[in-house]
Order: C-alpha cells, then structure tokens, then sequence
C-alpha cells in the first residue's frame, strides 16, 4: 500500500499492537507535534469480556488454558485505558472527564 507521498505503508490489523489503540494514536500525536498537543481522545471501545467468578478448587489447567485469550485481550484494553486516564489527567489544565472518553 502507497500513502499519497508514494511512500510504501505497511499495514496489519491494529489488533496485533494493541487492542485498545488510543494510547498508540496519543503516542504518535505526541511524536508528530513536540509542542505539546492539545487532544481530546474519544475511544470507541467493542466491550470486554464479562468477568464470571470461578471456584478456584473446581477450575483445572485447560480452564485457565480456554480463558487466556480472553484475558490477554482484556488486560490491554484495561491497560491502556488506565494508562491514557493518568496521562490525560495530568495535562496542564486538564480534567480526565474532558479530554479522554472510552465508551
């Protein structure tokens, strides 16, 4: 794939990187403008999964082994939320309930 200076791109699903890409998207917003942006950030988010108790003298090994996708998915999306939540919090003049909304 070209991008509209004829420079070969490279693409791949944005789920190998990270399954919550607003901290990527404000990394390189950060990386393109030095200055300090001012961003809001809007994460439209497909849900995670719902977390069901176990009982932990009944779940086995192949439990853990069926719930490991889930939970590696999960964690980076919790992650990075956490993550972005501090950042955007500590903008100057900044308030977490303006500047970054996952939903």
């Amino acid at each position: 794939m070209f991008d509209q200076y004829g420079v070969q791109q490279h693409v791949i699903d944005g789920g190998i990187i990270g399954n919550n890409p607003s901290l990527f998207a404000y990394l390189m917003a950060t990386q393109l403008n030095k200055k300090g942006p001012k961003l809001r950030i809007l994460s439209l988010g497909t849900g995670v999964s719902e977390i069901k108790p176990i009982d932990p003298l009944e779940f086995t090994r192949f439990d853990w082994l069926k719930m490991s996708g889930d939970l590696m998915i999960d964690v980076d999306v919790f992650n990075s939320d956490g993550v972005l939540q501090q950042i955007m919090s500590r903008h100057p003049n900044a308030s977490v309930d303006h500047n970054y909304l996952r939903i």
